[in-house]
């Protein structure tokens, strides 16, 4: 009996840990997406504004969904999770600005187009996806990794320490980038290219750009394709 009891037990926290908890919520207006914590976000643009939580191993309320002013809040509840399996669907109308932070993760399903684009990824986040803009500005940082493809017409970038872009994919006409120590930069330029790399920086780039500045600092590695 006592057997049967443990076993009972056992199974019952199994499928604790594993159920999978469901939250939906409706979403006012929001442009901009600010993402904190180890959870992974998926876009996908539609007339109607909502998210669905799906979560394994803890409760969905444990995401807190919000919409403050015109920006939508993603946060991870201040608990200490030995693991977190939490994945977030955001139904878009239009988006101008992505900040992610503390291990985030978006991945945009459809292409994402705006005409002004700020990207902001930092401490061990990640976004990848498709985009369409006239202008953009990108910042990655702290071992965030920034995967893009796509046009854009020009765009402004900084790569931060421990930070990775990587934008051979996405062809713009003018680019204008900045790698400091430890970062990596590939990008893709037609028209005109100006980058200033520091000492331990990476720069790869393509597009035979008609026009180049490209500032080195010493030990800086600038590599054409």
């Amino acid at each position: 009996m006592k057997r049967l009891f443990l076993i009972s037990g056992l199974l019952m926290a199994y499928s604790l840990i594993f159920a999978q908890n469901t939250a939906e919520y409706k979403l006012n207006d929001f442009t901009k997406i600010r993402a904190w914590g180890e959870f992974k976000v998926y876009l996908v643009k539609g007339d109607e504004l909502k998210a669905r939580v799906v979560t394994k191993g803890m409760p969905a309320s444990d995401i807190t969904i919000n919409v403050k002013g015109n920006t939508l809040e993603i946060m991870l509840k201040g608990k200490i999770y030995e693991s977190v399996n939490a994945d977030i669907y955001v139904t878009y109308n239009q988006i101008n600005k992505i900040s992610l932070s503390a291990a985030s993760s978006v991945s945009i399903q459809d292409t994402l187009k705006a005409e002004n684009l700020t990207i902001d990824v930092n401490t061990s986040s990640e976004l990848d996806g498709a985009i369409q803009a006239e202008s953009a500005e990108f910042t990655v940082g702290q071992g965030s990794t920034l995967r893009l493809r796509g046009d854009v017409k020009s765009f402004e970038a900084k790569v931060n320490t421990g930070g990775i872009l990587s934008a051979l994919d996405l062809a713009s006409e003018k680019a204008y980038v900045k790698v400091s120590t430890g970062g990596i930069a590939k990008v893709k330029a037609i028209k005109e290219l100006e980058a200033k790399v520091r000492t331990g920086g990476s720069l790869t780039y393509t597009g035979n750009p008609e026009l180049k500045d490209i500032k080195t600092f010493i030990g800086a590695k600038v590599v054409e394709q």
